[in-house]
């Protein structure tokens, strides 16, 4: 019977060994996977960290370029505001200078904007009450036609119409900014910016 244990032992022993080695290589190739999965984790935690970083920079960017837009759209709109205002301010002085000063500029605006023609001058009533008594020499004068002064007053706010057959050229000083407001944005915006 010894022979019988003594054969069980030894099984017993390689079994054990056999189950000691299966273990250790169990044990490896555990440490081994696990050692993978974190390499793997890392990477992937490190990719998504990469992007997460990508796509917070290109939101900052958007940001500022948002704000750099902004910035631009609220400075633009103050400078067409006060030039705007400049040449708001610019008629209204217009309108506002003393008669002989208004009356004076009257005769330049006939001699730059009349024709060969003959025609009339017609003015607001408020005008026509304090026109000097030479208005009309002087503007023919100046004037490349024969104009007269018509007493007829029209509803302007002021300048005037030149009148001629069929042809009919505003010369109120609404109608000079609007007909001239690039140059005069222009012009504004050169002096003050």
């Amino acid at each position: 019977m010894a022979g019988i244990e003594n054969i069980t032992a030894i099984i017993k022993q390689d079994a054990d060994e056999q189950a000691r080695q299966i273990i250790s290589d169990a044990n490896a190739k555990a440490a081994e996977m696990i050692k993978e999965a974190e390499a793997e984790g890392d990477a992937k935690a490190s990719a998504l960290e990469k992007a997460g970083t990508e796509k917070q920079s290109a939101a900052v960017e958007r940001a500022k370029s948002s704000a750099d837009l902004d910035r631009r759209r609220s400075l633009l709109k103050a400078k067409q505001e006060i030039i705007a205002d400049v040449i708001a301010k610019a008629k209204e002085s217009l309108a506002g200078l003393d008669d002989k000063a208004y009356f004076e500029t009257l005769i330049k605006l006939v001699k730059k904007y009349s024709t060969q023609d003959e025609g009339k001058i017609v003015m607001n009533a408020k005008d026509l009450a304090r026109v000097p008594a030479d208005f009309e020499k002087k503007a023919n004068e100046v004037s490349k036609g024969k104009l007269t002064l018509s007493k007829e007053p029209v509803k302007i706010n002021n300048g005037f119409l030149l009148l001629y057959d069929g042809i009919d050229i505003n010369c109120t000083f609404d109608s000079l900014f609007e007909d001239n407001s690039e140059a005069l944005l222009d012009k504004v915006s050169g002096i003050i910016f």
